[in-house]
């Protein structure tokens, strides 16, 4: 099982609706690659949504409701873009921050080479099916399973 700890590097990717009502449409992962902070997520949530209307929820300090981040539109206001991989399903773009978020990133010290993964290695999934984003509405958090 996932511990926590490791859950708080996922969050759930989405896009804004009709009445400010957010919807999950898949998960991502956040990446430390100094100096940045990334939100690495499937290239094909980006093409589902459009770039510049991706947006992320985060955990803020206890207390403090699930809040979502315009990844998109912030890209968008200062000239950057999505990096993508559309051979391998992969989108990146930096990550807005602020000190009131309470999330935890992947670092590559703790990454495995793609050349030492084996087909009998355990893995888990980490996503938003059917746009589920977990079962506690106060904290956001993808849904995960084993393989």
């Amino acid at each position: 099982m996932l511990s926590t700890e490791w859950l708080s590097a996922f969050a759930p990717v989405g896009v804004f609706q009709r009445e400010g009502l957010w919807a999950a449409c898949g998960a991502g992962v956040f990446f430390q690659k100094s100096p940045l902070l990334w939100l690495v997520t499937a290239d094909h949530v980006i093409d589902s949504v459009g770039p510049q209307a991706v947006s992320v929820l985060v955990n803020q300090a206890p207390g403090k409701p699930v809040t979502a981040v315009d990844v998109g539109g912030t890209l968008d206001r200062h000239g950057f873009t999505w990096v993508r991989d559309k051979t391998n399903d992969l989108a990146a773009a930096p990550m807005p921050v602020s000190p009131d978020f309470q999330l935890k990133a992947v670092t590559p010290d703790v990454c495995l080479p793609l050349a030492e993964v084996l087909p009998s290695m355990p893995c888990f999934f980490v996503g938003c099916p059917y746009g589920l984003r977990g079962f506690d509405p106060q904290r956001a958090a993808p849904s995960s399973s084993t393989a």
